[in-house]
């Protein structure tokens, strides 16, 4: 995954789990997530928790967060 895709969940994450985190800081969690992802993959403790928000948001479109980072 590439940093448009971090980008992307954090935009996701943001807007359907009731964040309220401005451009800037979206953009810094989407670095975060890959800079985490790329160094420990999913043994990362971010993705980890990411991963398991994801798990209990419970729809078909985390479903294929779930699935893009897991590959």
């Amino acid at each position: 995954m590439d940093y448009e895709d971090f980008y992307d969940l954090a935009t996701y994450a943001n807007e359907n789990w009731g964040g309220k985190f401005t451009e800037r800081e979206i953009a810094g969690s989407a670095y975060i997530y890959k800079t985490d992802y790329d160094a420990l993959g999913t043994d990362s403790p971010v993705i980890k928790s990411m991963l398991e928000v994801l798990e209990d948001d419970g729809t078909e479109e985390a479903f294929d967060w779930i699935r893009r980072m897991t590959q």
